[in-house]
């Protein structure tokens, strides 16, 4: 009889701490991914928040997560295969190129880079397996929009600070080291967020609209003309589905397009420059790729190929790839989008259908990016976005197998 009792209480107390260990996981990871998510939103240049390039100290809590999961076999996201895929190519491109390319000299200091491809994977497959139902996909993507509102608040500050002005319009670009493409990668980003929270009710649709009406501001005024050409985009999108806060928003805009179409016309005839130095970066970017089609010249080697290039990269995420990792690593990364949106699209009669059209103009946004901008495989926020769409196809495959209700909005 006591060895039974004995037996019971043994029991009892090893259920007691696994259920805490559970309860202490799940909390500790919505804490880091809200944490990472937040300081996604808050991109590469706002201050303190980044230790040494994109690595910050949200970064060091979150990467914390893998001790947590070391014996959690379930962990792996198919999705994060690719991601490792380009980092062993990267790897194999370092060595090769460090031991026996002459004009490689960034050494050892590629081997950043080539983690840098692990660690994608490894968000990935956190936010494909934690986020485990749509309240708490929604939660991320809140301290998503919190983090784009604080760069969003930022760069406000900034212009205030130290005023500057294009045609008689303020500029939030060219302020302390405030990068007009870099704003208008994140404001068009947002953009989308701030539609598709508003859709929900998480945000009222009065001030819905004005955010939307703010961020659209915002990202013509970098004076990026990628930025004002995919917000014009992502609002004829929505404009479609729209009802009537949304179309007054999209006539509004428009009309400040054409009202001022003389100030964006100066400006593009104002960079003609700039778009020949780009044409030429990408000229560059593709004959460097050629030369070793199956891994490039190495990663982070784009400056060094050519003593003439005075840039770390093409302005261009696929021909950057493209001339660093050879034919294999691009060709992987557009696979990627493709089995995202391919799994998404399978399974979204289970997911709410302004959350698919959200990721979907998201990654459109994220692809469209990629013409001027390396941060489309380099920032956070895609590869968050790849794992909050797995997430998607998850639940959704769980709630085919269990049968239960879906969450409404209401349950938030």
């Amino acid at each position: 009889m006591d060895a039974m009792n004995l037996s019971s209480r043994e029991s009892s107390i090893l259920n007691t701490k696994e259920t805490f260990s559970s309860s202490f996981e799940s909390k500790y990871v919505a804490f880091a991914s809200y944490g990472f998510c937040f300081s996604a939103g808050l991109g590469i240049e706002f201050p303190w928040v980044h230790l040494a390039g994109n690595l910050g100290i949200f970064d060091l809590i979150f990467l914390s997560i893998l001790f947590i999961s070391r014996n959690n076999y379930n962990f792996f996201s198919w999705a994060s295969l690719f991601p490792i895929l380009i980092g062993f190519i990267a790897l194999i491109s370092l060595t090769y190129n460090v031991f026996f390319s002459a004009y490689y000299l960034v050494g050892f200091d590629g081997f950043f880079v080539v983690m840098r491809w692990f660690y994608y994977a490894f968000v990935v497959s956190v936010f494909a397996h934690y986020i485990n139902n749509e309240r708490a996909l929604y939660s991320c993507l809140k301290w998503l929009l919190f983090g784009g509102l604080a760069l969003l608040t930022y760069a406000w500050l900034n212009w205030q600070m130290s005023p500057k002005y294009f045609f008689g319009f303020p500029v939030l670009s060219w302020i302390q080291e405030l990068n007009s493409n870099t704003l208008g990668f994140y404001f068009t980003l947002l953009l989308p967020l701030a539609i598709f929270l508003t859709q929900i009710r998480f945000l009222n649709r009065f001030i819905g609209v004005i955010l939307c009406l703010i961020l659209s501001t915002s990202a013509l005024l970098t004076t990026s003309k990628s930025a004002a050409l995919i917000t014009a985009s992502v609002l004829c999108i929505y404009m479609i589905r729209s009802k009537t806060g949304l179309f007054f928003l999209v006539s509004l805009f428009g009309g400040l397009v054409y009202f001022f179409s003389e100030i964006f016309i100066s400006r593009w005839d104002a960079s003609q420059t700039s778009n020949n130095d780009r044409i030429n970066l990408i000229q560059q970017g593709v004959n460097m790729g050629s030369e070793n089609l199956f891994i490039g010249i190495g990663p982070k080697g784009y400056d060094q190929y050519f003593n003439n290039l005075l840039t770390s990269d093409a302005h261009n995420a696929y021909v950057n790839i493209f001339a660093e990792l050879g034919f294999f690593a691009i060709f992987i990364f557009f696979i990627m989008y493709a089995y995202v949106l391919i799994n998404l699209l399978s399974a979204k009669s289970n997911i709410n259908n302004n959350l698919i059209s959200y990721i979907i103009v998201t990654i459109a946004v994220l692809i469209m990016n990629g013409m001027i901008s390396g941060l489309t495989y380099s920032d956070k926020i895609p590869w968050i976005i790849i794992g909050l769409s797995m997430a998607c196809v998850n639940f959704s495959q769980r709630s085919i197998k269990n049968k239960p209700t879906k969450l409404t909005i209401n349950e938030i």
